[in-house]
């Protein structure tokens, strides 16, 4: 678990930022809510998803995925779901009307 705190401490410090100063959630967890975002930011890539707009679908399925792994507890999959939802509704100012 350390190694994983220091190597989110410097992710997407902006939106770490932004959660903390809206208080959306503890600081001592906002860079978890950024590890979240960063997974979920790269599994898009991974799979030529577009990052930048709320969908639905690929957000389900990158659930799904962390779902399929043994490691990861259910707390840290609502935290992952939570994390991905106040980045795009919040953070993006995002809107959930989208279809897929």
């Amino acid at each position: 678990m350390v190694n994983l705190v220091k190597s989110a401490q410097g992710i997407l410090p902006e939106f770490q930022k932004f959660l903390v100063e809206k208080d959306l959630v503890p600081q001592k967890n906002a860079q978890f809510f950024a590890y979240w975002v960063n997974r979920f930011i790269g599994f898009a890539s991974d799979k030529k998803i577009d990052s930048s707009s709320y969908q639905k679908s690929a957000i389900a399925e990158f659930l799904n995925i962390l779902r399929s792994d043994e490691h990861i507890q259910d707390w840290q999959l609502r935290q992952a779901d939570d994390a991905v939802r106040l980045y795009y509704f919040n953070y993006l100012g995002t809107s959930d009307n989208s279809i897929s």
